[in-house]
């Protein structure tokens, strides 16, 4: 019949008293219906609220609806367990519906026993205002407000790339800072009321303006921000010094002790202020934050809390300031600065996807690399790390990150059966650890042992550096001196055929130990064009794939070494691939730029792959790296190319975690003096007229750019 709002009054309803508790049963239990998209949202809020309801149902003296909120608190943590992210059961319409029906009605019921709607109302602030919002924006954009849609804001979270554990976790935060202040709001100063009144206003109104400024491209957290974290500190330092005073007289505010307080808030924050800027703490970044992070915030509240009490005690003699709060001040400050440092990391470090299987793997060797491994498949979900392998004989059965070392590498193939493992990750620096009749033991057993140079390359099940589905069935060569080549046994272990072309012995002796050894090695033939017509009619390849990774080194003329170690080979290699029918050419270029010189010898390279490929340019597929990638992005990038039409492409993000793809670039119009070109490049060399060699590259490598530029 009534509701009373703080600072308005209570509002009567009198005939429409009927109608407007309808209208209010009907539309908790249909708002209450709609957070329950993503996995723990709506037991999780309902959970959180029904708590709240329960210390407010007990301080109003209200046992009976105390105990049905108890009930319904205990219902849905028990549900809880299991429709966490990620969930194993959903509620579904009939449990959503029943839940907002028993915060209708109980809101209602409540009100006769001195429990204000208004309370209710609060506690589902984030459910309430998603709901509303969303429906009158879809009114106004004159859209079916009947029909089912994806825009509510936490569904336009998850679409901006945060996983339902973070999304949940966001709005279990803003549950509980509600129910704090449902409880100020029903049992507090009056002051607090219209603290939190406002501190909520501006709340809400910059999750919406930070959603749509994401979904703009914007960022969640302005990390590094110096004002960002000014402010959220500046914000702390205000709420601990206040709730200190609160604490500390009993949760009242006498007026001699709020004077006192409100004098000296300023100095305060500016005392705060200046020592954590002594101390580099608007300089760190929140997401990383370690432990020597926390113990540089203690470190500097303690240090700001000893320059107040020398503050105050030669400005106001201390009075009215009673000692204890300066006590209880440094333990809040304390915990808020390093819990928000803390869950800030924690948030960051979730997992991108929740599934409840996944990849079981063991972890190959202990150390930091294989903590980044760990943290990482964590992370990217999709696996499920069930343990360690290290040699050392006084670590097998100890606890790491809650997993254990389960034994050492020579037990490997034995433990993978034991704990049906689909997958062993280790780092390139372990890989010999292996003893060859263990490894035999696990390839025989079809366990995949995964060399990991850079844990950022794991990615989810089905979507990590195994591509070798892009080569079943085919023939195919892989030449020169990079990633692909060492990784070639494993990336393409389904083809048919597979031979391996290199002049160094590293990547020759990485191509032995990656895969299966099923594959033909050459050695020292890249120098020879005859060697390479009799190996590529011998083999008659579908596919010849080229990466040269050239590192500068200590020479007067690095366009020279860039010539004989990359431009020559991949020269010959390309005259004798265009010559065979139907064999198509992948060519990796680029991945490090040292300076402008070199980047024109890359196009310089592409214009001459164009040309030679000129009468079968579909034959010819250029990947173009703009910048060092890793190693799984590169494998993934390079193998999306076996599908393409010629021409030059470059790796861009694709959808989901760890996906690549490539995309097409203007194809530069081949020289037609460019054979010329190179000969004399060549014949300088040959005659050691070194001067000549940079003009002519450049040269080269300029028509390119301006071709490609005017296309």
């Amino acid at each position: 019949s009534e509701i009373s709002l703080p600072m308005i009054g209570t509002i009567r309803f009198g005939p429409l008293s009927i109608p407007f508790t309808i209208l209010w049963i009907t539309g908790i239990v249909n708002f209450y219906n709609f957070i329950d998209g993503i996995d723990g949202l709506a037991a999780g809020v309902g959970m959180i609220a029904s708590f709240f309801l329960l210390l407010i149902g007990v301080m109003t003296g209200s046992p009976v609806l105390g105990a049905l909120y108890a009930v319904m608190a205990g219902s849905l943590l028990g549900f809880l367990r299991y429709n966490f992210p990620p969930a194993r059961i959903f509620m579904g319409d009939m449990g959503s519906t029943f839940v907002g029906f028993l915060f209708g009605t109980l809101a209602v019921v409540g009100s006769g026993a001195g429990v204000p709607v208004f309370v209710t109302v609060l506690l589902l602030g984030s459910v309430i205002g998603d709901a509303a919002l969303t429906l009158i924006r879809r009114a106004v954009q004159r859209k079916k407000i009947f029909k089912p849609h994806r825009t509510h804001y936490y569904q336009r979270l998850t679409s901006l790339g945060l996983s339902h554990k973070q999304v949940t976790l966001l709005e279990y935060l803003f549950a509980v800072l509600l129910g704090v202040s449902a409880v100020f709001t029903f049992h507090g100063d009056r002051m607090f009321v219209s603290f939190f009144a406002a501190l909520w206003v501006c709340v809400f109104l910059w999750a919406l303006l930070k959603i749509r400024s994401m979904e703009r491209g914007g960022r969640l957290f302005w990390e590094g921000k110096t004002l960002a974290v000014a402010l959220a500190d500046l914000f702390f330092v205000a709420a601990s010094y206040t709730l200190s005073y609160y604490l500390r007289l009993n949760f009242s505010f006498p007026r001699a002790e709020t004077a006192s307080m409100l004098t000296s808030l300023p100095i305060v924050l500016v005392v705060r202020t200046a020592v954590f800027f002594y101390h580099g703490h608007y300089r760190a970044v929140w997401r990383y934050t370690t432990f020597d992070d926390l113990v540089r915030t203690v470190r500097a509240v303690s240090l700001g809390t000893a320059v107040m009490i020398v503050s105050f005690t030669l400005l106001f003699r201390f009075e009215a300031f009673p000692r204890s709060v300066f006590i209880i001040d440094w333990f809040v400050l304390t915990v808020f600065l390093t819990g928000s440092r803390i869950a800030t990391r924690w948030f960051h470090d979730l997992p991108l996807r929740e599934e409840v299987a996944g990849r079981r793997v063991i972890i190959g060797g202990m150390g930091s690399v294989a903590e980044l491994i760990f943290h990482q498949l964590k992370k990217t979900g999709g696996y499920i790390p069930l343990g360690y392998l290290d040699d050392r004989t006084e670590m097998v059965g100890r606890m790491v990150h809650g997993i254990r070392v389960l034994g050492s590498f020579a037990d490997a193939a034995v433990l993978a059966k034991r704990h049906d493992i689909e997958e062993i990750l280790v780092t390139g620096l372990l890989q010999d650890r292996f003893p060859a009749d263990v490894r035999a033991e696990l390839i025989r057993s079809g366990v995949k042992v995964t060399i990991v140079s850079d844990p950022s390359d794991i990615s989810r099940t089905g979507e990590g550096i195994d591509a070798s589905h892009a080569s079943e069935g085919k023939r195919v060569v892989v030449a020169g001196n990079g990633l692909i080549v060492e990784r070639a046994g494993a990336v393409f272990a389904n083809a048919s055929e597979l031979t391996v072309i290199s002049n160094e012995s590293r990547p020759v002796e990485a191509a032995q130990w990656y895969g299966d050894n099923r594959h033909t090695v050459y050695f020292g033939v890249l120098e020879s064009r005859h060697a390479l017509r009799e190996i590529l009619l011998r083999k008659l390849p579908d596919i010849v794939v080229t990466e040269f990774r050239f590192t500068v080194p200590r020479a007067d003329n690095v366009l020279e070494a860039y010539l004989r170690s990359v431009m020559l080979p991949v020269q010959r290699l390309a005259s004798e691939a265009a010559g065979l029918t139907g064999t198509k050419m992948v060519a990796v270029i680029g991945g490090r730029r040292h300076d402008a010189t070199l980047e024109e010898a890359e196009r310089a390279l592409e214009n001459l792959l164009i040309h030679i490929f000129g009468k079968a340019p579909e034959r010819l597929v250029i990947l173009r790296l703009e910048r060092e990638v890793g190693v799984g992005r590169l494998i993934r990038g390079t193998c999306d190319c076996f599908g393409r039409n010629g021409g030059v492409y470059r790796p861009v993000a694709g959808e989901g975690a760890g996906r690549l793809s490539v995309e097409v670039l203007a194809v530069p119009e081949p020289s037609p003096d460019i054979s010329t070109r190179f000969l004399e490049l060549t014949r300088t060399l040959d005659e050691g007229n070194r001067a000549k060699m940079p003009g002519i590259l450049r040269e080269m490598g300029k028509r390119a750019v301006i071709q490609e530029h005017d296309r």
